[in-house]
């Protein structure tokens, strides 16, 4: 019963110092970003605003009468990460803008009941001449949304996993995101700095962590075929949760398992209630 706690215990360790090496974590800035808006009876749903330097989604009054709104759309360049990589975790920082026009919304910032959605793009666009009549299709498959802002340049740190592990398992429809607000209706608004703001540290940056697909069966194989385990660890790949099946013999006894970080400090303890 020792010996096979003690081989137990010592795996379990293995596969998450490999697990921790095996992990990658960079951080990206868009490839591309654009704001698209209308203003009716002005007809600059057609014009390009590619070059605007806030990404975000608004409604206001317009100045004839009417709406002027927009949303904001970017991409980042995810082809570095190999295909059939697990996303661990990814985290989208944006940073206020405050301040982005003239109007109700433009001349404050963030303003309004202005939660808001953030959806993956489906379709293809180029910045430089994507329009409001011409912007992007969207999915509402894993959107996140954003809470109503507490400050007029408030800035958000959001959970994008599951968007990013969608987009890097369907590349070929995948092109970046979407910021739409919840209730399209004056005044409202959630705007961020885009790449075209003057300070680079305030563009919006996606960090991801991942394991790329060889390194993680190459753990988990090691794992899985030990004599001391009985049906492996599943589900595999191993994101946040799992599940260990560890032989024991006849002897009478509880199990208990520790799980170590690299310096070989206890995280956490577990023990079983029965053999």
């Amino acid at each position: 019963m020792k010996k096979i706690l003690h081989i137990a215990i010592s795996l379990i360790g293995i596969l998450f110092a490999q697990t921790l090496f095996a992990q990658t974590t960079i951080t990206i800035t868009p490839s591309q970003d654009a704001s698209v808006g209308y203003h009716q009876h002005f007809n600059s749903a057609r014009n390009n605003y590619g070059t605007a330097d806030f990404f975000g989604a608004f409604t206001q009054d317009g100045a004839a009468g009417g709406w002027n709104g927009g949303r904001g759309i970017m991409a980042f360049d995810l082809s570095g990460i190999p295909v059939g990589s697990t996303i661990v975790s990814a985290n989208l920082a944006m940073h206020g803008r405050g301040p982005f026009g003239g109007g109700d919304a433009g001349s404050v910032g963030d303003i309004g009941v202005n939660r808001c959605n953030l959806k993956r793009i489906t379709t293809a666009w180029d910045q430089n001449v994507v329009t409001w009549n011409s912007q992007p299709g969207t999915t509402d498959a894993d959107e996140v949304f954003l809470h109503e802002s507490n400050s007029t340049t408030e800035n958000y740190h959001v959970d994008v996993t599951q968007l990013v592990a969608d987009m890097v398992a369907d590349p070929d429809n995948s092109f970046g995101f979407e910021i739409v607000l919840n209730t399209e209706r004056p005044v409202r608004a959630l705007v961020f700095w885009s790449t075209n703001g003057p300070h680079p540290n305030l563009w919006p940056h996606l960090t991801i962590t991942y394991m790329p697909a060889t390194l993680k069966s190459t753990v988990f194989n090691a794992l899985n075929n030990n004599q001391n385990i009985s049906s492996g660890i599943y589900p595999n790949p191993v994101v946040s949760n799992a599940t260990i099946l560890i032989k024991q013999s006849n002897q009478q006894g509880n199990l208990k398992v520790n799980i170590v970080d690299l310096s070989g400090k206890i995280i956490r303890t577990y023990s079983s209630a029965s053999n």
